[in-house]
């Protein structure tokens, strides 16, 4: 069940703070429905929030690094794009 928290994080991560608050409401009523935590033990659906969060946390984090790299190639395109444009002769003259 730990994956669908991190799918979760990876599909969500572009607004990772909607990600994180969702995965702390959404992975302890997981845990209850599924019957891995008593309704009656508040310290485990606490950890349960917890790691719910880490978990889509990890997710959000790859969507996040991966933003940045492509935005950091984007970048370095458009530079080096410019320097082309700015240094090629003109056709008029």
């Amino acid at each position: 069940m730990i994956p669908t928290m991190i799918v979760l994080g990876l599909l969500l991560g572009r607004w990772w703070r909607s990600a994180l608050l969702t995965a702390t409401l959404l992975w302890p009523v997981l845990l209850v429905v599924d019957g891995a935590v008593p309704l009656t033990d508040p310290a485990a659906l606490l950890g349960g929030a917890l790691l719910g969060a880490l978990n889509a946390a990890v997710g959000a984090a790859v969507v996040q690094c991966v933003r940045w790299i492509v935005r950091g190639v984007r970048a370095v395109g458009l530079r080096e794009a410019g320097r082309r444009t700015a240094v090629a002769p003109s056709s008029r003259g």
